[in-house]
């Protein structure tokens, strides 16, 4: 789709082709990955997908992997392509998420969130840490305060709304209002709370590999932790035209994350749940 602002043609890529792009980014990490010995595991919507459609879920937009921790580390501080970067909260001091973003060079991602600085990325694949836990009950202990870490990475990327009546402006931003003395004196940088939260799924990580955890994931109000041998072994399976790497436990991954992760969900319940648009670069 094109778009006219002065002189310049606008590019706006749509939904097939921001698939297009996520799946040739994940097709490089798989590459990489493979030559350099790390491992990694499609995940969330990714891996559902791969088992019950043998590549993107229909109605979703984008990609997930997880990796060991000590393989995310590798990832992040090595990967680099002429068309491809990362970012992690640990590399780039301007990262609002705790876990990093591959992201393709040559668009530009908007989304209705703010960010610090001139922070900005492409059509990106999501990369979550796992990490081993040597002691889940003082993990666990640590929610409450993780859950204030995610409502302080929550609240200092939110924008605050400046559209329609001053009543409607007000009633749109209620939330941000009601906290604003938080918000104008103790606002963070997304950045920083970020790393803190890292540093607090590796205080409770350790060698054993009976137990594994998704700590840093902000997309999920409690760690989900899981059986390590589900993540023993892993095997390829088909994506769309691909094969990518899934854990040969996903049945009882699935299972622990979705429920009955074979039925369809309602018709209604099938949209995306993300809110963006993705521009490509002028040449």
């Amino acid at each position: 789709m094109l778009k006219k602002k002065g002189k310049t043609e606008i590019v706006t890529l749509d939904v097939t082709e921001i698939k297009k792009i996520e799946l040739q980014l994940m097709k490089k990490i798989h590459d990489f990955c493979e030559e350099k010995g790390i491992k990694y595991y499609l995940w969330g919507g990714t891996l559902l997908g791969a088992v019950r459609h043998d590549g993107f879920i229909p109605w979703d937009d984008d990609i997930d992997i997880i990796m060991p921790r000590e393989d995310y580390k590798i990832f992040v501080e090595s990967f680099n392509t002429e068309n491809a970067g990362v970012f992690s909260c640990e590399t780039n001091d301007l990262h609002p998420f705790p876990y990093a973003k591959v992201f393709d060079k040559n668009t530009i991602k908007k989304e209705e969130i703010r960010y610090d600085g001139d922070y900005c990325i492409g059509v990106d694949v999501d990369i979550f840490m796992l990490d081993f836990v040597e002691n889940i009950d003082e993990m666990l202990k640590s929610c409450k305060k993780r859950k204030r870490l995610l409502e302080e990475i929550k609240l200092s990327k939110r924008k605050y709304n400046a559209a329609g009546t001053w009543i409607k402006r007000m009633l749109l931003n209620s939330y941000l209002l009601l906290l604003s003395p938080y918000l104008l004196i103790f606002r963070k940088k997304t950045n920083d709370v970020c790393r803190k939260l890292n540093d607090m799924a590796q205080k409770y990580a350790g060698g054993s590999t009976e137990n594994v955890m998704l700590y840093a994931d902000a997309n999920i109000k409690m760690p989900l932790v899981m059986n390590g041998e589900l993540f023993a072994n892993r095997s390829l399976h088909k994506f769309e035209e691909y094969e990518f790497y899934i854990p040969d436990g996903y049945h009882e991954v699935l299972t622990k994350c979705y429920g009955d992760y074979m039925t369809l969900p309602p018709e209604e319940k099938r949209i995306t749940h993300h809110n963006y648009k993705v521009y490509q670069k002028e040449a």
